[in-house]
């Protein structure tokens, strides 16, 4: 009966999935791990609010000489985490992939006096790093320019949802240090991110029903739709635009017939409303007038 169903949704209603992606996105918020810890490990970054723009104006560090380390003198510096980055990923896409691009340089600009990274790491919110470290072992140029991290599959050894990416939260957590024993200062003046993703959203031209038992109306709609199952009740009821966009998802535990959906905040436009049961999904289009 299942397996009935799902075919009656393919053959009735085409899904198109389309690969997309926002950004590149410049952040909005900046800190630094452990912010005015005096005897927390790690060289202070100043200025940090200038990685909001890529405008030669830099947040700054100094770094002692390698491996020394005593509180905000140290070879290395604290987290510079850039946040707020301002995505609106549809909720119901598939994150495929994450690139941040870092523009930094080395004040000493010479071989013999390297900075390298030492984490580059994407945060779920500011304070908590998750996944892989993508930290280069490439000495940092004297010319600033764009380091990337990542790609348009790379999800950097985690789990991501559209959710999670569009919170303030979200951003990078990015650190260097010092490789030589000399004293040396460096700058970032820009960092930015860039999310690839895929939006399944069903087509205009598609269909309507695969089970006669469920009736969407009115169709089209002003205020609300009623949905009525003479069936299987419905263990859950999910309205979405024609991008594949959730507009709203109600879970049933009990067994009513008819359920209304309050669509007064939804635009006009084409909607889906997708019905599962215990046996299968029902796919409705309806006009929001």
């Amino acid at each position: 009966m299942k397996k009935n169903l799902l075919s009656l949704i393919f053959v009735g209603c085409r899904l198109i999935a389309s690969a997309q992606m926002q950004g590149p996105n410049n952040p909005s918020a900046a800190t630094e791990s452990v912010f005015a810890c005096l005897s927390c490990p790690g060289a202070d970054w100043s200025n940090m609010m200038n990685v909001y723009a890529n405008d030669n104006v830099n947040a700054i560090t100094q770094m002692s000489g390698f491996p020394n380390c005593f509180q905000s003198s140290c070879f290395y510096t604290r987290d510079l985490e850039a946040s707020s980055f301002g995505f609106t990923i549809p909720l119901s896409t598939t994150i495929n992939g994450i690139m941040a691009e870092v523009k930094k340089n080395s004040l000493s600009g010479t071989s013999s006096f390297p900075i390298r990274d030492s984490l580059v790491q994407l945060m779920t919110s500011v304070g908590t790093n998750v996944g892989a470290n993508r930290a280069s072992a490439a000495p940092w140029s004297g010319t600033s320019t764009y380091s990337t991290y990542g790609g348009s599959s790379d999800l950097w050894g985690s789990t991501w949802t559209p959710a999670v990416i569009n919170s303030t939260g979200f951003g990078l957590a990015f650190k260097a240090r010092n490789t030589v024993a000399t004293g040396q200062a460096a700058n970032v003046d820009h960092i930015r991110i860039t999310v690839f993703y895929t939006n399944t959203s069903i087509g205009i031209n598609e269909i309507q029903s695969q089970s006669s038992d469920i009736i969407v109306f009115p169709n089209p709609s002003n205020e609300s739709i009623s949905v009525t199952c003479s069936g299987e009740p419905a263990e859950s009821i999910t309205v979405v635009d024609i991008l594949g966009n959730r507009i709203s998802r109600n879970q049933y535990a009990s067994a009513i017939t008819t359920h209304e959906i309050d669509m007064r905040d939804a635009a006009r436009g084409i909607y889906f409303v997708e019905i599962k049961t215990k046996t299968g999904t029902t796919i409705k289009k309806f006009v929001r007038e």
